[in-house]
């Protein structure tokens, strides 16, 4: 071992590097011998007639693989340290994300609260064409803008009517006299479905995952995520919820059914989740059996003598996955596109306290900017909607 090692050690030698080597060998070699060293092959020689020699050679070679480790050591910790950083920087920037959002939803439950209480002094008769001291206080406390117009009408300007308007595009009426004043207060909200029972109502799942060899419709692997995400988010919502898992066409219409036979007068809404394969009007059973989604027979309620007549499918909202002869996406492991997105943002909805038009609005918007495969899907809301509706925690 040790006559390879001088060897090899030999090969790597030049005649430049002779006079290094006997200055690197004193310790083990005489001096005087060490001057008289003219070659390699000389000093080669020494080294072999030399017992000590290998000695030191292995514990050079000990020394320096024992340092080769500690650099690694320290490599590899410097390295950790890095990640370390790293993470720290990503865990502040979600902070930070995070307390961003939770400002903004702030504000939008600010800004809610001040129209609610403007439309309640309204209902009582605190804001009307004469009567502004209320309003002035009101808006002292959220626009300066505003109470600076009430005051300057206040002031005596004649002929100058005070109005308040939402959209900066709505040009102001002007008064016919120095007394009139036209008050509009300046959001005013539509009327909402009320959403105060506890629990809210039903929510129904129906989850057909598995299909019949004899549907040629293969099994829908991932619908388990979206049931689980439906459930989650409507028990917080309030809703009493029950599933239903791989029905046929039949079955799925004699639930549907049913369903509508029960007294829902003790809830404020009724909530059905269709989750299967499906067509332009239809939706399929797990034996290829067609369920329509939806039937209108043009069929009203009205009394005797009425001006006006409710529609018999009024109050009604239907979220669709996707547009009419379109596919809609769904990962096999993580659920469909459309229903993970629906539960992300009902849960932002009710933390914000948005109304249900606006949260499909911003699913329509996150769904359609992605990209599945080479495709892009685009959810379409259908709705009869006569107030706005409000699905918050309770």
């Amino acid at each position: 071992m040790e006559l390879c090692l001088l060897s090899r050690i030999d090969e790597e030698l030049d005649s430049s590097d002779v006079a290094v080597l006997c200055f690197l060998c004193r310790d083990m070699l005489n001096r005087k011998r060490l001057e008289a060293v003219r070659d390699r092959d000389h000093i080669q020689r020494l080294l072999r007639s030399n017992p000590n020699v290998f000695l030191h050679i292995n514990t050079a070679l000990e020394v320096l693989c024992e340092m080769e480790r500690l650099c690694e050591m320290e490599r590899l910790c410097e390295m950790e340290r890095l990640c370390e950083m790293e993470r720290l920087c990503e865990m502040e920037r979600l902070c930070e994300m995070e307390v961003l959002c939770e400002m903004e939803v702030l504000c939008e439950m600010e800004v809610l609260c001040e129209m609610e209480r403007l439309c309640e002094m309204e209902r009582q008769g605190l804001l009307t064409e004469d009567r502004l001291d209320e309003l002035q206080r009101t808006l002292e406390e959220c626009d300066t803008q505003l109470t600076r117009t009430v005051r300057q009408h206040r002031g005596g300007e004649c002929g100058q009517s005070v109005s308040l308007y939402s959209d900066a595009d709505t040009a102001p009426q002007t008064g016919s006299g120095p007394d009139q004043v036209t008050v509009c207060v300046f959001v005013q909200l539509m009327e909402r479905y009320p959403i105060t029972c506890n629990p809210r109502g039903m929510c129904y799942i129906i989850n057909n995952h598995h299909f019949l060899g004899t549907s040629d419709l293969r099994d829908r692997p991932g619908t388990e995520q979206d049931e689980r995400a439906l459930f989650s988010v409507f028990s917080k919502l309030g809703f009493e919820v029950e599933v239903e898992r791989d029905l046929t066409g039949r079955t799925m219409l004699e639930v549907v059914q049913e369903l509508g036979g029960r007294s829902h007068v003790q809830a404020d809404a009724l909530v059905v989740c269709v989750l299967s394969h499906g067509e332009k009007v239809c939706v399929f059973g797990t034996d290829g059996g067609v369920v329509p989604i939806r039937e209108r027979d043009g069929r009203y309620e009205a009394d005797a003598g009425a001006i006006e007549s409710v529609p018999w499918d009024a109050d009604f909202l239907v979220g669709m996955a996707t547009v009419e002869e379109y596919k809609s996406f769904r990962n096999t492991r993580a659920g469909s596109i459309y229903i993970q997105e629906l539960c992300k943002q009902l849960v932002l909805g009710a933390a914000s306290g948005e109304d249900m038009l606006s949260v499909l609005t911003r699913v329509n918007h996150e769904v359609s900017r992605g990209l599945y495969g080479d495709s892009k899907q685009m959810p379409e809301p259908k709705y009869t909607l006569t107030k706005k509706l409000f699905l918050r925690y309770p």
